[in-house]
């Protein structure tokens, strides 16, 4: 017992003497020939991070609805829609291209009278990586009041279906979350929303800036962005808007849509909205 204690005694006394060796302030060993450090502070400016020369252009699609056999409707004093769609969205590219200083690459989805189907028009969006597609259209009714503008996005049960059937098609994705262990449907479920929400929120953005340059030189026929499942909307790895510029039905507008000043002043003001939703 005696000797345990002792034992005990001596293992205390080493783990105090540690201890306080281990406290105890240490001396460092003197500095010799130590040579005065003299930092050089730069006077340049420093390069903005934002310039133009720093970002890469933005691609905007331009889609002029109908085409080639496609005439689309034939309006008042025989105004084809196929050629007024065309006709202004040559001067949305023009205008976007000379007030933009080079930050954005404007692409038609066809540059003359040809036929296009659906799925050619959303392709094109997919080989530019697009972040924005705009269609346009000119409306036409059965009777000869209605007039003025509407903007179209894809409703929120479009976006939801499209999604998925993107989404279903990444295999090598699910591939991966097999061999991780991870469930599909909670990947796919999560994604979907995901996607879902950022093309939703962007493409109902880009439509309120379009529609609010538009209120401002034209007859509004909705003055809130409709939803619909136009599948020119479908793409969902790409905003989409598709505006009808007016009523081609209506006399006193298919007159002003047949007018270069007036196309000018459309094609002025879808330009400035979509401006003002890249912040340019």
């Amino acid at each position: 017992m005696f000797r345990k204690l002792c034992c005990a005694l001596i293992n205390l006394i080493i783990f105090l003497s540690a201890s306080l060796a281990l406290a105890a302030p240490r001396k460092l060993p003197p500095i010799v020939n130590a040579k005065p450090v003299h930092l050089k502070l730069s006077t340049r400016p420093l390069k903005k991070y934002n310039s133009a020369k720093n970002q890469s252009k933005i691609t905007v699609i331009l889609d002029p609805g109908h085409g080639g056999r496609d005439a689309g409707a034939t309006g008042r004093f025989g105004l084809k829609e196929k050629a007024l769609n065309l006709q202004i969205a040559k001067l949305v590219k023009r205008q976007l291209e000379s007030t933009t200083s080079g930050r954005l690459k404007v692409v038609l989805t066809r540059s003359d009278d040809r036929y296009l189907t659906r799925q050619q028009r959303i392709n094109v969006a997919k080989r530019y990586h697009a972040k924005l597609l705009v269609s346009l259209h000119a409306d036409t009714s059965k009777h000869a009041d209605p007039c003025g503008v509407t903007i179209y996005t894809l409703s929120p049960g479009g976006f939801k279906t499209i999604s998925q059937r993107w989404l279903a098609n990444q295999g090598k994705l699910r591939g991966l979350l097999r061999e991780a262990g991870l469930k599909d449907s909670l990947f796919t479920e999560t994604l979907t929303g995901i996607a879902s929400d950022q093309v939703a929120l962007a493409s109902s953005t880009a439509g309120k800036n379009i529609l609010a340059a538009l209120k401002k030189t034209s007859k509004i026929h909705k003055p809130k962005l409709i939803y619909a499942d136009f599948w020119i909307l479908k793409a969902p790895h790409v905003p989409s808007v598709l505006i009808e510029v007016g009523f081609i039905s209506n006399r006193s507008e298919a007159m002003m849509l047949n007018s270069d000043s007036y196309q000018a002043k459309l094609a002025e003001a879808i330009s400035l909205g979509i401006k003002n939703y890249f912040k340019l």
